[in-house]
């Protein structure tokens, strides 16, 4: 059984072979047809007369079969490959919470602060009147917990909010500076900096705005947040799946050691000299997971639209190379 949300297709296995189906529907072609032809604002869907006019090439069974038996093994091996980068990605966590932790440590015997001592300000913003309804194409930044990540600002989708509705949401205008805390939801924890040059800006009810005072350099307060230690007392504090978020009360409890400002400035540098390593040979690892998944794409594609035509030899050396790829896999320390 399963909701209208989903069609059935049930192919005439004398005609269509179901794995070549399978491919022909998730393929780049049939994905723009269903687009353009969807009804609805709210929830587009295609109708069973737009889903049964679908046209689309069809070769013989034998080389159906032929080709989605290739797809199986190119997409298998392009898709392990795709993991192993993925658990390098990992390997890179783990080493940049390895640096934060040894920052961090060596500051053990520094006497510690509450953050609401050290701030001039703890506080989050609101979802403008609307909601989403509300948002804009163009206008002054509204930075949501999307937006917010360990290594900076993401803003390729951004919302943004009129000018008025800036002026409206006064107490959470953002600052240089300003350190961003995601308190909700699974982001929870995520946090990063308003760079000095960011310009206006606000932030819904999502994002803490924690605004640091002259003892504390706003780089050290994000380093510290994102490190071993601080997210342990951020997530210690949000207890209870019921909880709506982290309160601003438990924020302003959270400790953190606090040397004098040279010493914060020292360690932001020598962190940040160490993590622009780490993100030069993880952008490189995200460029190439994205260059195999668009590969995986157009394979599909031009297969099932015949464009790339599939032969006995392709399918030999295509089985090989998984093979290959599956002793790899198993082999010890591999």
């Amino acid at each position: 059984m399963c909701s209208t949300g989903f069609n059935v297709v049930q192919p005439n296995e004398a005609k269509l072979s179901p794995k070549f189906a399978y491919y022909m529907l998730i393929s780049e072609g049939a994905r723009q047809y269903f687009e353009a032809t969807a009804k609805g604002v709210g929830y587009p869907a295609i109708d069973d007369k737009d889903f049964n006019t679908f046209e689309v090439p069809l070769p013989s069974l034998l080389e159906q079969q032929r080709i989605a038996a290739y797809l199986d093994a190119s997409c298998a091996a392009i898709d392990a490959a795709v993991a192993a980068k993925r658990r390098q990605l990992e390997v890179l966590d783990i080493l940049r919470s390895a640096e934060f932790h040894a920052a961090f440590d060596r500051l053990s015997n520094v006497p510690t602060e509450r953050f609401k001592d050290v701030a001039t300000k703890i506080g989050s913003g609101v979802t403008p009147e609307g909601g989403a309804t509300g948002y804009l194409y163009e206008g002054i930044p509204l930075i949501r917990s999307q937006n917010v990540h360990f290594d900076g600002l993401r803003l390729d989708d951004v919302a943004y909010i009129s000018e008025e509705t800036y002026k409206e949401m006064s107490n959470s205008q953002l600052m240089p500076r300003d350190v961003l805390l995601n308190i909700t939801g699974a982001s929870i924890g995520r946090c990063t900096f308003v760079p000095a040059n960011f310009g206006e800006g606000n932030v819904n009810q999502h994002v803490c705005i924690i605004r640091p005072n002259y003892r504390i350099h706003y780089e050290f307060l994000a380093a510290f947040l994102s490190s071993p230690m601080g997210q342990a007392q951020v997530l210690s504090s949000f207890t209870g799946a019921s909880r709506q978020g982290l309160s601003h009360k438990d924020l302003g409890l959270i400790r953190i050691p606090l040397p004098g400002i040279d010493t914060q400035k020292s360690t932001c540098t020598e962190l940040n000299a160490r993590f622009t390593k780490i993100k030069r040979v993880t952008d490189i690892i995200e460029k190439q997971i994205a260059a195999l998944t668009a590969y995986r794409k157009s394979l599909i594609h031009e297969c099932v639209t015949g464009q790339r035509r599939v032969t006995e030899a392709d399918l030999t050396q295509t089985f090989e190379v998984s093979k290959n790829l599956e002793g790899l896999q198993t082999r010890p320390n591999g």
